[in-house]
């Protein structure tokens, strides 16, 4: 009973017997449509029944099937009395006179050879059907009386055969033509009942003329086949069940009899109760106790694998992923005290067995739960967890097997040969019925069925097998040290078959997690099988690399390994090599040429060989001055390293170079200090690369310079570590870069009129200077920042013409040493705004051969930089304001635009004078905007006026109509005292230019004016009227209230409503009389009209008058 036969639901088997025409039809249909599918077996004729059907034993009772083995056990007995039995048959014989029930082993019991029969399950998936369904010619039914009398006696060997196999019969009645009814007639119905013994829905007829018929009858023969399948095995399961009940049923008929129960069970799609009876026969198994024969375990062990699976692959089944999971944990600690019970040459076949529960498991879970699983899937759901769990037990059967090898005197020899027995779990001698080992024989053939390659193969499979899994569905579980770990098992098991390339390459890619990670220990455990592969494969470079990295490794337990391999790598570096020892003659010319051979300590696995800081103690220097170049160094190594030269490379090879070769002793975790002087060269970058050792036997180690190299503050990794000594030596760079420093030259700039007045061109001095260096061919190249982004609101124009210079760019030409170059440009502001950055960049032509060489792309130095800041200030600022009709104002309602536009009056635009400096007006004029000919208003101006910041000067703009649109006011002026751009004391002119937003008028709904008289006397009653005009169709009431009557004697109402009628007008009069003399301001009043929430209070200028004294 194969695992690969579990792991699927049985199929119920139908036998076709008749028409072999029309079989293959019946298969498809039984294939696609049945739910679950039904699997035929076909043959030609009825007549085949007796061969075809065997007949079942079935056993009604336990006593009886004991009964029908008492013959088997007799000729046990008499086995044993001819000498073939041996001592284990005496233990069967002593525990036949136990109890049916005891629970010792499989086969305590005298009358029963084994539980499971190893074929059962196959026979009934393929040669014992539960339905047979005989197809008959309806035209044999009508024919003559001889094929009837053949037919009927065809047909009782059919229920004959049947019967005694336990099968069910149904009958399909075939016709190629119409008039077959659906119901066979009863004439013929009851002649195949009676012969059969089968009830009438067991027969269907079946028309094979049209493809509807056809498609009727197969699908209703495959309903009639499913009911009685389900039937059948539905009354094996229950007989089966019934056994199991018996309280005198022996412990391995129970387990037989209720895994034959859920068989049946699950041919009949009940899995429940499959679940339920397979699970009985599981704890029907007795326990591995002391005492029990090898042969008893193992068998005991596969039977429980059976039952197991089957077991596993129903709760996975049916969506209980946990229930499986606790099954397997179940399975696996009920069967570990095994170990203990077998000797130890079972023990490889023990753990063989623990290997292949977790293999099977995890490929049941592969195939049921989702991939990839979801993020927080517990290990335990994971196939891959049972994968690497088998390989583990895969690595303890190659441990065993080792281990039984080793202690092995003799070589076993297999003395007979092996088959599987009848029985699962059982071997038998080959060629006999069923004949069991001797325990001699069972253990040489335990011990030659194994080979140390084959197990090795098989581990290297489960261990490849979890490792992809893993990758591909790890649910987040598995870190990077749980795949270093399974990596390294891997690799194990390669060295042990001696694929020494394999293992190495897999330890290699260990190697590289446990570096990064710092797990000293782990990467020594890893180093030392690195180290058996490379001195397998005979690869010296490799081996001393690996022997070098172990040395450097003197942390917790990896130090008691680094003093073996600090003497192999010396050792090692010290065997001649060849070519080394020098000869005569040409041959010694050519040993002097010879490459040392060198050994990298940067490239990850050597990092740890040495500590070093190296740099310089100035990040800033000037070519042609020497700089110290200061190295620490400190070897890691569990020994002391002979020196004869040391070597500090740079990039520049042949502009610097250092070298030592004083022999000196570097000693192992003590620091060595070295300084020396550097000149850095102009044009060259000083670049400290590596430093190099070389060791008296010719060795050289190479150290690259990297960040940390130089980096000895307090972030640093190795902070902590340093002595004071090399922190005194304040390394900070590795790295000088003159090779492309700027010309050492000046930029200056001054703006000799100080802040710009926007429209202005203001002149920008600007002075080059060479310092050390002659410039050829410089160029300035300028441009003008805000905010640190392009400016568009600045422009730069030539001192001379006037013009916008391209680009900025100014050719300045050749400046010698110490030489001076003066010269200006001119700005210009278009709108005042923020102060501005101006920026000079200074470039030169490259000089000498190796420079413009070096620097074919780029032929022009490094920038000189210099920033100075502008500022701008607006000559004016404008302001509109109106002057309406004398004395007049309107009330404005609520959202009326007339409050910003009257129609009468004119409007004033104000400008108002700004920045430090003098101004004269010499012209003031406006227009409309976008046409210069049309609105055109010009007011006088005197050029013998100087104007001052916050002065203020008037132009007057009569309001032409409602829609007065947009107007432009152009001013022209000059700077009174002159600029840097004036010639022979000509001013130079400045025109601006600034638009005022459009003027939209309307007429106001309520026009309120005061009258009065044009000459006050003191003491003398006058009227003041307050008249209110509406120039709408509907009336106001508008309240008038005197809230200041200073400087004068009010007479009359001071709160009062006037109603104002549509179109027209309406007054309200006071009486006053002046008290005081001078300029005085009539009372201040308030109208409001309430309706529309509109408020207005006259303005004091159309209520200031002049009082005189009385005559």
């Amino acid at each position: 009973m194969r695992v690969d036969e579990l792991r699927t639901p049985p199929l119920a088997l139908v036998c076709a017997l008749g028409r072999a025409d029309v079989q293959p039809e019946l298969a498809e249909t039984l294939r696609t449509r049945a739910t679950p599918p039904l699997v035929l077996a076909s043959h030609p004729a009825i007549e085949d029944a007796p061969r075809v059907l065997v007949p079942r034993l079935r056993k009604r009772g336990v006593k009886q099937h004991l009964r029908t083995h008492a013959h088997g056990a007799s000729a046990a007995h008499d086995a044993h009395a001819r000498g073939v039995s041996s001592r284990a048959d005496h233990a069967n014989a002593d525990a036949a006179s136990t109890s049916a029930t005891s629970n010792a082993s499989l086969s305590s019991h005298p009358d029963i050879r084994g539980a499971l029969k190893r074929d059962w399950l196959l026979k009934h998936k393929q040669s014992k059907p539960a339905v047979v369904m005989a197809l008959l010619d309806n035209d044999v039914l009508d024919g003559s009386s001889d094929a009837r009398a053949q037919l009927t006696r065809s047909l009782e060997k059919l229920y004959g055969a049947a019967h005694n196999a336990g099968a069910y019969v149904c009958v399909v009645c075939l016709a190629a033509g119409p008039g077959l009814p659906e119901v066979l007639p009863e004439d013929k119905a009851s002649i195949i009942r009676k012969l059969l013994n089968i009830e009438n829905r067991s027969i269907v007829t079946l028309n094979t003329a049209t493809a509807q018929g056809r498609e009727h009858g197969w699908n209703k023969a495959m309903k009639v086949a499913q009911e009685l399948a389900i039937k059948m095995y539905g009354e094996e399961c229950d007989r089966m069940t019934a056994m199991v009940d018996d309280p005198g049923c022996p412990a391995v008929l129970r387990a037989r009899y209720a895994f034959k129960a859920g068989t049946y069970a699950e041919f009949r799609q009940d899995w429940v109760t499959a679940t339920k009876r397979y699970r009985t026969a599981y704890e029907a198994l007795p326990d591995v106790r002391a005492g029990m024969t090898t042969q008893d375990i193992i068998e005991t062990l596969e039977v429980s694998e059976v039952l197991h699976v089957k077991l596993c692959v129903l709760l996975l089944h049916s969506g209980s992923p946990t229930e499986a999971v606790h099954q397997i944990e179940k399975h696996m600690r009920r069967w570990s005290n095994a170990a203990s019970a077998l000797g130890q040459e079972a023990l490889p076949t023990f753990h063989e067995w623990r290997a292949r529960q977790y293999n099977v498991f995890g490929d049941l879970l592969e195939h049921r739960l989702p991939a990839p699983a979801p993020v927080g899937t517990p290990r335990t759901h994971l196939p891959a967890f049972y994968f690497h769990a088998a390989a583990q037990c895969s690595i303890a059967r190659r441990l065993a097997f080792d281990s039984v090898a080793f202690d092995s005197t003799a070589a076993p020899i297999e003395d007979v040969k092996v088959e599987l027995g009848s029985y699962v779990g059982q071997l038998k001698i080959a060629g006999t019925e069923n004949t069991r080992l001797t325990p001699e024989q069972y253990m040489a053939y335990l011990r030659v069925k194994d080979t140390r390659e084959t197990i090795s193969r098989e581990t290297i499979e489960l261990l490849t097998k979890a490792h992809d899994h893993y990758k591909e569905n790890s649910a987040g579980t598995a870190g990077g040290r749980s795949f270093a770990s399974l990596i390294a098992e891997l690799a194990n098991e390669y060295l042990h078959a001696g694929d020494y390339k394999s293992a190495r390459k897999l330890f290699t890619t260990v190697a590289v997690v446990y570096r990064r990670e710092r797990w000293t220990e782990l990467l020594c455990s890893v180093l030392l099988h690195l180290k058996t592969c490379a001195k397998a494969l005979r690869d010296d470079e490799a081996y001393l690399s690996i022997c070098l990295e172990m040395a450097a490794l003197n942390e917790g337990a990896a130090s008691e390994h680094a003093p073996a391999a600090f003497i192999a790598a010396y050792a090692a570096m010290n065997e001649p090599r060849s070519g080394a020892a020098g000869g005569g003659g040409e041959d010694e010319d050519e040993d002097e040429d010879d490459v040392a051979p060198t050994i990298t300590c940067g490239d990850g696995h050597l990092d740890r060989v040495f500590i070093h800081k190296a740099g310089f103690s100035t990040l800033d220097c000037v070519p042609g001055e020497p700089v110290k170049f200061h190295v620490a160094l400190m070897s890691n190594l569990a020994g002391d390293l002979d020196i004869s030269h040391i070597d500090v490379d740079f990039t520049e090879s042949d502009a610097y170079e250092w070298s030592d070769s004083r022999s000196r002793v570097l000693r192992s975790r003590e620091w060595l200090r070295l300084s020396f002087d550097i000149i850095p060269k102009c044009g060259y970058v000083c670049e400290a690369t590596s430093l190099t050792l070389t060791t008296k036997a010719g060795y050289e180690f190479v150290i690259p310079f990297t960040a940390d190299t130089s980096d000895c503050s307090t972030s640093s990794v190795n902070y902590e570590s340093l002595p004071d000594s090399v922190l005194k030596m304040k390394i900070k760079t590795h790295t000088l870069d003159v090779r492309d420093a700027p010309p050492r030259a000046t930029i200056t700039m001054h703006t000799p009129n100080g802040s710009a007045l926007v429209g202005e061109m203001s002149r920008v001095d600007i002075t080059v200077t060479s310092v050390t260096d002659e410039l050829e061919e410089a160029e300035l190249l300028l441009h003008v920042t805000e905010d640190d982004e392009p400016s568009s609101n600045v422009h730069i124009l030539s001192n001379t013409t006037g013009d916008v210079i391209p680009n900025g760019n100014i050719v300045i030409g050749d400046v010698a040493l110490h030489a001076t170059w003066t010269g200006a440009v001119c700005l210009r502001w278009s709108s005042d705004g923020p102060p501005a950055a101006l920026h000079a960049t200074l470039t030169a032509k490259r000089t000498g051969a190796r420079m413009t060489e070096m620097f074919k792309n780029n032929p022009r130095t490094a920038p000189v930089e210099s920033v100075t800041h502008v500022s701008c200030d607006a000559p004016f600022t404008v302001k509109r304001a109106y002057l309406p009709s004398y004395r007049q104002s309107p009330l404005v309602l609520q959202g009326d635009k007339c409050s910003k536009s009257p129609p009468v009056g004119v409007m004033l635009a104000t400008l108002h004078v700004g920045g430090p400096t003098e101004l004269t007006l010499d012209d003031v004029k406006s227009n409309v905007t976008g046409a210069p000919d049309k609105g055109v208003t010009q007011t006088d101006t005197n050029d013998t006026v100087t104007l001052n910041a916050g002065d203020a000067f008037l132009h007057v703009i009569p309001l032409r109509s409602q829609d007065h649109g947009e107007d432009s006011v152009r001013v022209k002026w000059h700077r009174t005292h002159g600029d840097s751009k004036s010639r022979d004391k000509a001013p130079t002119v400045i025109i601006n230019e600034y638009v005022l937003p459009a003027v939209i008028g309307s007429k106001p709904p309520l026009t309120v004016e005061l009258k009065y008289p044009p000459k006050l006397f003191l003491g003398e009653p006058f009227t003041y009227e307050v008249r209110a005009s509406n120039a709408t169709t509907a009336s106001y009431d508008v309240k008038v209230a005197v809230t200041d009557s200073t400087g004068f004697v009010f007479s009359g109402i001071k709160r009062a409503t006037m109603y104002v009628p549509p179109l027209s007008s309406a007054s309200f009069y006071f009486l006053l009389v002046p008290i005081v003399t001078g300029s005085a301001v009539l009372p201040e009043m308030s109208l409001s009209a309430e309706r529309f929430a509109a408020k207005f209070v006259p303005p004091i200028e159309s209520r200031r008058v002049y009082v005189r004294p009385a005559y």
